[in-house]
């Protein structure tokens, strides 16, 4: 049975060493190129085809992509070196160069595509909210030395709000219906309540900003992933991307692997220490995983996996 074999060049049947027959790319570098961006993604490239339909008995083939048309080959098949005679079949240095070197800048835009876009994305809105918590860690301990009170009367999101508007504590205690409220909390000096407010302002800024980024983040996974963002909702889409590397690395990673991702701390405490294997990571988030009941959740993580 002839053997299938595709080098930058062409494509080849062989017997053996011997060159049966042989279908060459065209003498033009945009076209090889185009050609080596197929191969790198896999694709079977229109010349196989073509070759395997022309051999009567079958082909045996020597890369798992091809076996749409053909059988693998066995290991101990003979290695052909082809790809040293590109000259022999008139395709000459300056034309494999410029080739190799346009499927290389096409490799690198793919590598720069929306998904990645979507990466950095996630990470800013993290950043955001990541900076806002500090803020508002900093913002209660701070203004706490000045109304202590303020903090376990009203949630964290009003809690900026309430600060940045510069009422007094007897007119935020009227406003919570709590007029007359006895607090403990010691005068502050002027300068120190501007720069208190400047503060909460500024909380609020990055709160804004950062229900913006998480919206714009949502018309972009659902533009990228459609069928995993109707899956998991917008924002736990992007974290498994983002945790991934890109859309192409998560969409060929096992489900076992899938399942983990965002624990991978555990998962290592597991491996090295015999402790426990975690059940899922970034999956927790997902509301069919956290309220589920305690001893179902592996399973619901696996069948979302």
């Amino acid at each position: 049975m002839l053997t299938l074999r595709t080098t930058w060049f062409g494509t080849f049947l062989m017997d053996g060493l011997k060159v049966v027959e042989a279908e060459l790319f065209p003498k033009d570098a945009r076209e090889v190129a185009r050609r080596l961006e197929l191969l790198q993604q896999g694709e079977l490239l229109g010349e196989e085809r073509r070759l395997a339909q022309r051999a009567p008995a079958g082909v045996l083939v020597t890369e798992r992509r091809q076996l749409k048309v053909g059988s693998l080959a066995p290991p101990e098949a003979a290695p052909v070196d082809l790809a040293s005679r590109g000259e022999e079949f008139g395709f000459g240095p300056a034309v494999r160069r410029e080739a190799f070197e346009l499927a290389a800048r096409a490799a690198v835009a793919r590598a720069r595509g929306p998904d990645l876009a979507v990466v950095q994305a996630v990470r800013a809105f993290d950043e955001l909210q990541e900076s806002e918590n500090r803020l508002n860690e900093r913002l209660r301990e701070w203004y706490g030395l000045h109304f202590p009170e303020l903090g376990r009367l009203v949630a964290t999101e009003r809690y900026a709000a309430l600060v940045a508007s510069g009422e007094s504590r007897e007119a935020l205690l009227e406003g919570l219906g709590l007029k007359g409220l006895a607090t403990s909390g010691s005068a502050l000096a002027a300068t120190d309540l501007a720069s208190v407010r400047t503060l909460a302002q500024a909380s609020l800024a990055l709160r804004a900003e950062a229900e913006g980024q998480s919206r714009a983040l949502g018309l972009a996974v659902r533009g990228l992933a459609p069928n995993l963002t109707e899956l998991l909702g917008p924002l736990l889409a992007a974290r498994l991307i983002e945790r991934a590397g890109s859309l192409q690395r998560l969409a060929r990673m096992p489900s076992s692997t899938v399942q983990v991702l965002g624990a991978e701390r555990a998962l290592f405490r597991h491996l090295k220490e015999g402790k426990k294997p975690p059940k899922h990571g970034l999956l927790f988030q997902h509301r069919a995983i956290h309220t589920a009941p305690y001893w179902a959740r592996g399973r619901v993580s696996r069948a979302l996996a």
